[in-house]
């Protein structure tokens, strides 16, 4: 079985497994080829998968899988079983690239943007490693080899995988590492193979694109600009919500570096906002020791949706609250206003409350408790405000809350 995605790595596996029978000691007609889809994947991506690997594969008759994650209901944590099979053949004829849901859906109404503290991959966890467990768990039967596209300079990642597999049947193994395959050797040989560059397989939003292949980066959103101001408009809503969310965790975010560059995702970004419904947010945010272990540090965040508006209209309304509570009102370097009623300290817990325009259609939310930890560190339990405080033409909303998960 090869977990495969789209990329250069795995690319590679496969493509000389069909060519090469020397390179592999199995029979085809044992072989399940099965990818993940996230959702947000470059185009590049899929005409590649579709002009060279899906032919291969079906002259080979060989089984390919594409699964996606499960939708669930708002308020439940776990649905079975987990997964939905988008396509399953022996001659596959195309790429499906997008789920029932897709990550973008949930950075939207979360209002965030992939997270990269510690060099974390919990996207990749929750959208690719989950659903193909999943499927794994209810569609294989006994003993399996489970084959990963780590290239041999992704050492990390591979003794990261062997530490998190639970499975006691799964026998993992990594074909580039035995055949001392780099990326650069992949990315060489499938070139020489079909005659044209094999594309990075990531989302458009990805934010570990960033570092040496940031050109390559631009260049792609130059080529793909409705992807590119997808990931622009995710970045601008969650720097509203959280200043410290720029994509690629630096203090330049995407949106200025593609403004600086003269990209046309920028302006049509811009476009787009101007247009755009606009939200006021209510945002209260606690980092502190856990209250059922003091000795870890944990961040809970409570958004709610005051009211909608225009940009201007919601900007006057948040100009009026901090009047009228006499709030610090700020235009901070991304542009965005905020009013504050309470700013981060410098000793646990950390605290934080204020009112912020962004684009609308972030999702109220807060995780279960939150109102108990909130009250413990401000001191009291703090009423939600009136709605009518907000002088906005437009009807406001009603607060509306659900777990996290």
């Amino acid at each position: 079985m090869l977990s495969m995605g789209m990329g250069i790595d795995s690319a590679a596996i496969l493509a000389r497994w069909l060519t090469d029978p020397a390179s592999r000691d199995f029979a085809l007609e044992d072989l399940v080829v099965i990818t993940a889809m996230v959702g947000s994947e470059y185009r590049a991506t899929e005409r590649l998968m579709t002009t060279y690997l899906l032919p291969l594969m079906r002259a080979h008759g060989v089984r390919y899988v594409q699964v996606a994650r499960q939708p669930r209901a708002p308020g439940t944590r776990r649905v079975v079983p987990g997964y939905v099979v988008l396509d399953d053949s022996r001659a596959p004829r195309r790429m499906v690239m997008r789920g029932p849901i897709a990550l973008v859906d949930e950075l939207w109404t979360t209002g965030t943007v992939p997270q990269t503290a510690r060099h974390a991959r919990r996207c990749s966890l929750k959208w690719k490693a989950e659903p193909l467990d999943a499927w794994i768990a209810c569609n294989v039967a006994g003993d399996f080899r489970h084959v990963i596209g780590f290239a041999a300079d992704e050492l990390d990642r591979v003794a990261k995988d062997r530490s998190f597999s639970t499975d006691r049947r799964r026998t993992s193994e990594f074909p580039l590492v035995s055949w001392d395959w780099d990326r650069a050797r992949c990315a060489t040989w499938l070139q020489d193979l079909f005659g044209e560059p094999w594309s990075r397989s990531c989302c458009g939003f990805c934010p570990f694109q960033a570092g040496p292949e940031a050109d390559l980066m631009f260049q792609r959103w130059t080529q793909e600009p409705a992807l590119a101001v997808e990931t622009l408009l995710l970045e601008t809503t969650a720097l509203a919500l959280n200043p410290r969310s720029t994509l690629f965790g630096t203090r330049s975010s995407a949106r200025q570096r593609s403004t600086e560059r003269g990209l046309p995702a920028a302006q049509l970004t811009e476009e787009h906002l101007a247009s755009a419904t606009w939200a006021c947010y209510e945002v209260r945010r606690i980092k502190g020791p856990s209250r059922s272990n003091p000795a870890t540090i944990t961040a809970d965040r409570s958004v709610r949706t005051v009211a909608l508006g225009t940009r201007a209209e919601v900007e006057r309304g948040i100009a009026a609250l901090a009047g009228e509570r006499q709030l610090r009102l700020e235009v901070d370097e991304y542009g965005y206003l905020r009013a504050w009623a309470r700013e981060r300290g410098v000793q646990y817990p950390l605290v934080e409350q204020f009112w912020v325009s962004a684009p609308a259609g972030v999702a109220d939310k807060q995780p279960k408790g939150f109102e108990d930890r909130w009250a413990d560190a401000v001191g009291a339990p703090r009423p939600l405000p009136d709605s009518g405080q907000l002088a906005l033409p437009l009807a406001v909303t009603a607060p509306r809350v659900t777990p996290a998960d």
